[in-house]
């Protein structure tokens, strides 16, 4: 029963310390079930459905373990919480087949274990807001990445001094890895803020490019490295550094990119309209738009249609843009408006496409499967993935947190923070700890 339902292994070109859903399936195709039943139970308090379903195929089919259908009860319970697509049919055959004790333990033990899940939101807190700087100075090319024509992007955490300095910097998020970080830290300390009188937290992205993005270049980096085969194989390395291309991607769409299941998937060509030109963010003056509205426009760039409208102010979205000419709208399509602190309005339009083409819904993905690097991601804006690196000391986290706290008069927890990651030998926290 389970064999069949296993994900394939493959070889990876890399191995990591935090590829535990790999590792387990690895155990398993070895039948080293102690050493799987440890993997996949690791992942369980980070929502993984899938390591919740195999933990109850190994107790149906008894393997490393006698057979428990209490236990395979509960943990396809959980799976089917989780989101698997195939443990509401396991349910079906086992539960009628318990007694009344049985499914009663089968129950209790879903409880322990649901209230064990450390993860329950599909979607990460909105983004913070970046901090506004009056010098910014551009990042020098590394050279090696120039000659051989590569691209990213890097995403920098930094603190801000009382008097618009920046004093701190560390790289959240970074495609290639260890290939544009140092260019962009040596840049964004050069950079100043107006002073504010108190030290601020701030985020940046810088992008790596050498014109515009190819279609082209990013499907032969996908095939050169055989990415899409290995993340849907369940690797999470290549699952984290296929969202991180594909956020590159989407960031330099300027579209906004909505999921659904409907839209049509191919490895071999990532969709043609994240690549077109004019399709980036314009920033527009609508007299008396204020608040977020997602509509639909026509032929003639008329918005012929309210789809969605939130924090207006004096008047609705629905007076003032219904059945009135969208600017710069050039396509029929859905737009999404997004007021601006200077009462520009933002303008993206708006893309429907499979989630495989998700990155968050890949960088979801390797976190679930237990990459470090996608859970660090998701942390910087969901607290639920933050508190969970917490909870496995990550000194980053810990780092990043613990400044955060100090920042808002949380002296004592964020000083117990920061003592923690420096405990880790995590540089930065000692550069924080005698800033602070």
């Amino acid at each position: 029963m389970f064999r069949k339902l296993l994900l394939t292994v493959l070889v990876l070109h890399h191995t990591a310390a935090y590829a535990n859903f790999l590792t387990g399936l690895q155990a398993y195709e070895k039948k080293d079930y102690a050493t799987a039943q440890y993997e996949f139970s690791a992942l369980l308090p980070i929502a993984n459905e899938q390591a919740a379903f195999n933990l109850a195929a190994m107790a149906i089919n008894g393997e490393g373990q006698a057979t428990d259908k209490v236990k395979a009860l509960a943990y396809f319970e959980l799976a089917v919480a989780l989101g698997h697509p195939e443990a509401a049919t396991m349910v079906t055959k086992i539960k009628p087949k318990l007694s009344a004790a049985q499914s009663a333990a089968a129950t209790a033990l879903l409880a322990k274990l649901t209230q064990g899940v450390m993860i329950n939101k599909n979607l990460p807190d909105e983004n913070p807001v970046e901090l506004e700087a009056i010098k910014r100075v551009s990042p020098e090319y590394p050279e090696d990445a120039a000659r051989n024509g590569w691209f990213g992007y890097v995403t920098i955490r930094y603190m801000v001094d009382e008097q618009g300095a920046v004093i701190a910097v560390d790289t959240l998020d970074s495609f290639p890895e260890k290939v544009f970080e140092r260019a962009a830290m040596k840049a964004v300390k050069r950079w100043r803020y107006q002073p504010t009188g108190k030290k601020q937290l701030g985020t940046v992205k810088m992008t790596f490019t050498m014109g515009p993005l190819q279609q082209h270049a990013m499907q032969k980096w996908l095939k050169q490295y055989n990415v899409w085969s290995y993340a849907i194989a369940g690797s999470p390395q290549h699952q984290e550094a296929l969202g991180s291309l594909l956020h590159l991607v989407n960031n330099n769409s300027g579209l906004i990119l909505e999921e659904n299941e409907a839209a049509t998937f191919n490895a071999e060509a990532l969709p043609v309209e994240l690549f077109r030109e004019k399709a980036g963010i314009r920033s527009q003056v609508i007299e008396h738009f204020h608040g977020y509205a997602k509509v639909e426009v026509n032929d003639q760039g008329v918005v012929t249609k309210i789809l969605e409208a939130k924090h207006q102010q004096a008047r609705s979205a629905k007076d003032i843009l219904l059945n009135k000419p969208l600017p710069k709208a050039d396509t029929a399509g859905i737009y999404s408006l997004t007021s601006q602190l200077d009462n520009k309005v933002v303008i993206n339009k708006v893309l429907a496409i499979n989630p495989l083409y998700s990155y968050y819904y890949w960088w979801k993905t390797a976190a679930k499967n237990g990459d470090l690097r996608a859970q660090r991601f998701l942390a910087a804006h969901d607290k639920e993935w933050e508190n969970y690196l917490l909870t496995k000391d990550d000194p980053q986290v810990q780092t990043w947190v613990g400044a955060r706290m100090i920042l808002d008069g949380d002296t004592a927890n964020g000083k117990a923070l920061l003592a923690k990651a420096r405990e880790q030998n995590y540089a930065l926290a000692q550069e924080l700890t005698d800033t602070l």
